[in-house]
């Protein structure tokens, strides 16, 4: 496990265009596993663009979601959360190698404590 929130780490603080929160709060990282989705996922995540089921602003985040992850099917990704005390939670994707951030999503609440997460902006 630290050798997975060390990379997570360094990959958040070499990180460029995130919010300073994230960078600051990196250390509180948690949550760590390396997961693998494959295409099922992004046509999933097509499906739910298509129907619009949350509106125009959840569909905008997952279009999002599927353009940066896309490219990273069957590849095992480091998948993390970065809480704060700003009740604002990171989840993050890291590529464990070359140790860098792939995706990042900014949601509303403190995970795990706030099942009932809201994404912003």
């Amino acid at each position: 496990m630290t050798d997975l929130k060390t990379k997570v780490v360094s990959a958040l603080q070499s990180a460029s265009d995130i919010p300073a929160l994230l960078r600051e709060m990196a250390p509180s990282v948690t949550s760590l596993c390396v997961d693998t989705f494959d295409q099922s996922y992004i046509e999933f995540l097509e499906s739910q663009i298509r129907l619009e089921p949350r509106g125009p602003e959840w569909t905008a985040v997952l279009s999002r979601r599927k353009d940066i992850l896309q490219a990273y099917c069957d590849r095992p990704l480091i998948d993390a959360h970065v809480p704060t005390d700003k009740n604002v939670t990171f989840w993050i994707k890291v590529d464990p190698e070359p140790e860098t951030l792939v995706f990042w999503e900014q949601e509303e609440g403190n995970w795990p404590a706030n099942n009932d997460l809201q994404l912003t902006k």
